[in-house]
This record gives C-alpha cells, structure tokens and sequence, in this order.
C-alpha cells in the first residue's frame, strides 16, 4: 500500500480494535434502502435479468450504489465497514469519494448531521475498509450512503462486541418516492454521496426513496415504465430530460411514459421536472415545451400532478458556478435543486 503525506489515513482504512463484531448489512436488524428487489448476492438497483430487457447501458448503470443506504441504531462507540466493490464508472466530474466511498450520517433527535466518509486507497480500489469513531455515548441513529458510481458486492458493518444493533427510527413515508432519471438524478458531481439533490431531499423531509438515475441511459423506454409502475410509491418524480437524445425523442417517449405511470397508479401525485439549465437555449424551451404538454393534459384530466421548470433552479447571479461543467450541478447546485423540488413535493 502506498505511503501517504496525511498521517490519520492509516488508521482510518484498517481498523485495529480488538473487540470488533462484524455482520452482514443483509441481514437484520439492518435496513437496505433504495432498492425495490434486493438480491443475495449485490446490491445492484434493478433486477439484472430486467435490467438486459431495456438496453447494455441501463445494465451498466444500475450496477452502481446511487441512493442505496443502509440503515440501523447502535450504541457502540465506532462504526468500521468492510466492502468489496466491482467496476467503476469513471467520469471526471465524478469525484473518487463519490464514485467509490461511503457516507455516513447520526441521526439524532430527528436530525440528520454528516459524520463521516469511508473509501479505498488509489492503488486498492476494489476493497474499503475503515473505521469512525463517535465522541459522546448513547444510541444513535445511522444512515451508510453507498457509492454513487460503482458496484457493491459484499458490505459488513463492524461495531463494538457487546454493543447494542436494532432497528431506526422509520421514514415519514411508509412508500418511497421513485425518482426517473440522468446522471444528475443519479447524483454525478456532487462531492460524495450524500450531496446529491435526492439526499438533501431524504434528510429534510426524512423521506425514504428509490435512485432511478442512470448517467446518459435514461430513454423513457416503455419496458421501464412498466418496472416502475410495478413498484409500491408514495410519489414519482420523472426526470429523464437530460437523457433524450433531441427533442423528437422526447415527443414519442414523454406522454407515453407517464400514461403507463398513470394507469397503473390512478392516484399517485407525479411530479415532471425538466433539466436544469439555465441558458434558455431554443432546444431547451421546446424540450420544456413537450413536458408542460404531458403536465397540461394530465392536470386537465384532474391527476395529480406538478410541473418545476429546471432553468428556475439557480440563482441568476450565481448559475454557473453551481454546476461542475456547464451541466452536472455540483453541491451547492444540488442543494438548490433539492430547495426548488422540495417545496412541490411537500405539497401533496
């Protein structure tokens, strides 16, 4: 293993207490989040057999950890992981600790504060290990955001022998919010998992939710209208914008998507949101163009349905800085995305 200039990172990657019990987050009282059909043996977002039904890079994709968060109280007095990771989906507006690491956040007294990050050395990137430590004693509450670009394979928790792991407080909503969409659904450019907008959105409405995103494979392709209609939401945001490929693609596909949306779930509060770019390019008003469309007809219909025009998302004088490459908003991009989304969701 390489030497490292910064001296606390030995012992942050390779935990030395003697007294550490590792499990498997598989198993209870652990809580996985984020995935509809959890199975043995990954962590993957879709089941793989329906993932090579819509297309070879939606296969790719589900494979990373976006939105996937482990959940559990404990009293002990540190929280070490082991994982094995497989793939990478290398981007360079993704940073390493968001493409590969883990973030943990305490929950207490119903408040979510971020603790700590968990990720691999530079030469040993299919492996994390790491241990934090908490200062104070009692039980708390713990929220483990997996990597927003890679795979996870196998995932332990370690605590202190003798400590107490049960089950955390529960979500407000007993169903998920469903979030459809890019990259940027997905959480790419923010700084670590738990900056992307969906995270801002879970800790201030302490709102549990599946991570639809798929960066550049997000087509509206009917066999994954059908998936998700299938899934028990409490809500559904559809956010594919980015991802059609011009403007025709997205007439064919936009209305058709929700219609399947919408008839398997005559009840269900869905919320379109179009990309979030400022410019006001001609491309990107007739793209808004054919998602207010889908919006007009539905309210009409008397659905229950929003509309959040992308380009508002930013403040004016500071637009550009809240991206990372004229596109992927970065974290203060994402914070403002979860602020303007938020305020339509809290009112279904």
């Amino acid at each position: 293993m390489k030497e490292y200039w910064y001296g606390y990172v030995s012992d942050f990657l390779t935990p030395k207490e003697p007294d550490i019990r590792y499990m498997d987050v598989r198993e209870e009282p652990f809580e996985i989040h984020g995935i509809f059909e959890l199975a043995k043996d990954n962590f993957y977002r879709l089941p793989l057999t329906f993932a090579k039904t819509v297309s070879e890079d939606v296969t790719k994709q589900m494979r990373a950890g976006a939105g996937v968060r482990v959940r559990f109280a404990t009293d002990s007095p540190y929280v070490a992981i082991r994982a094995k990771l497989e793939g990478f989906c290398e981007q360079p507006h993704i940073t390493f600790v968001a493409e590969k690491g883990f973030d943990l956040y305490t929950v207490e007294n119903g408040k979510f504060k971020f603790h700590n990050v968990f990720y691999p050395p530079l030469d040993l990137e299919n492996e994390v290990t790491g241990i934090t430590r908490f200062s104070g004693e009692g039980k708390r509450d713990i929220v483990l955001n997996l990597p927003t670009g890679t795979a996870v394979l196998d995932l332990q928790i370690g605590v202190k022998s003798g400590s107490f792991v049960g089950k955390p407080a529960s979500y407000e909503n007993e169903k998920p919010v469903v979030f459809y969409g890019s990259s940027i659904t997905q959480g790419f450019a923010a700084s670590r998992p738990g900056t992307s907008y969906i995270n801002f959105l879970s800790r201030e409405q302490n709102m549990d939710y599946i991570n639809l995103g798929f960066a550049g494979s997000a087509l509206g392709e009917e066999a994954m209208a059908k998936y998700i209609a299938a899934i028990p939401m409490s809500m559904f945001v559809m956010d594919y914008d980015h991802n059609a490929p011009n403007v025709r693609h997205l007439q064919a596909t936009h209305d058709a998507f929700y219609q399947i949306i919408r008839e398997k779930n005559p009840d269900l509060p869905v919320i379109f949101v179009t990309r979030p770019e400022p410019s006001g390019s001609e491309d990107t008003l007739m793209r808004n163009s054919v998602i207010y469309k889908t919006y007009r007809k539905a309210k009409e219909n008397g659905e229950k349905v929003a509309f959040i025009g992308g380009g508002a998302f930013f403040p004016a004088e500071i637009q550009f800085d809240c991206t990372a490459d004229w596109c992927h908003p970065n974290d203060m991009g994402m914070y403002y995305m979860a602020q303007g989304i938020g305020k339509v969701l809290s009112q279904f």
